[in-house]
């Protein structure tokens, strides 16, 4: 059955729609979760022997998500001490579709139970910071999903939320800041953000989520490799297409098949 998160969420956006025409909008499910896309998270697979692939549980039964490389790597490893003999690897999945498998929206459903986990470290660093208090029973089984966000950074046009604070100090510095001028952090969590976007009308277009720096590497090596095994793909069916088109030249020449029809050439009786 779908969980009370769940169907919370996705009955936000229509009981949030009185008064809205004066104070901005709020988003559709949809729309939420495609600003969360913006966003590739880390999940491990189990490559068939006939080179299909397949999800690939954790040794507590879950199919797991992670947004930070080093935690995604350190799983892998793992399970691949536990499969010696198993071919796997990590893939890609938009945020969006990560936490709509967690958390049973849209329709979407994981084949086993699914988690959502992001930096283990942050998580440590931060406990239940970005939870409200009268949630975090509720919302603990699932753990935390820490975002920070801070009032002067960004603009009209941006508004920037990261997921670690030392990507939000960066992004500050960038800008020609100094660290001792840094404004408060207001800590979050991804739940708390998409709750808001479905009740909360206002002006969500500038909401942006900021991809983890430290993730960003493996992410490249990741994207590239899907993009080499889809050119590859498309050339193996170029090949193929490009193979049946000669074999039936030669066999049209050889006379081991009719000529096609022309014009006129129709069955006669």
């Amino acid at each position: 059955t779908q969980s009370r998160a769940a169907m919370s969420m996705e009955s936000a956006a229509a009981t949030a729609a009185a008064g809205a025409e004066n104070a901005g909008t709020v988003l559709t499910m949809p729309e939420t979760l495609e600003k969360l896309d913006r966003v590739k998270v880390f999940s491990i697979v189990r490559i068939l022997p006939n080179g299909m692939k397949d999800t690939c549980a954790s040794s507590s039964g879950e199919i797991c998500f992670y947004t930070d490389a080093a935690d995604a790597t350190a799983a892998l490893d793992e399970l691949k001490r536990s499969e010696p003999d198993a071919k796997l690897r990590l893939e890609l999945v938009a945020l969006g579709r990560a936490f709509a498998l967690v958390q049973g929206l849209m329709g979407l459903r994981a084949p086993s139970p699914a988690r959502l986990h992001f930096s283990r470290s942050t998580v440590a660093a931060e406990g239940e910071a970005g939870v409200p208090e009268h949630l975090r029973d509720r919302m603990r089984s699932a753990g935390t999903f820490p975002l920070f966000y801070a009032e002067d950074i960004g603009s009209h046009r941006v508004t920037p939320v990261f997921f670690s604070r030392d990507d939000l100090l960066a992004q500050w510095v960038k800008g020609g800041n100094t660290a001792e001028t840094l404004p408060p952090i207001t800590v979050t969590d991804l739940r708390i953000v998409v709750a808001r976007t479905l009740q909360e009308p206002g002006d969500w277009k500038p909401l942006v989520l900021i991809p983890p720096s430290g993730s960003a590497e493996l992410v490249k090596v990741l994207t590239d490799r899907a993009g080499s095994e889809a050119a590859i793909g498309q050339g193996f069916v170029r090949g193929a297409q490009l193979l049946a088109k000669v074999e039936h030249e030669v066999a049209l020449a050889d006379g081991d098949v009719p000529p096609p029809l022309t014009a006129g050439e129709g069955l006669k009786i």
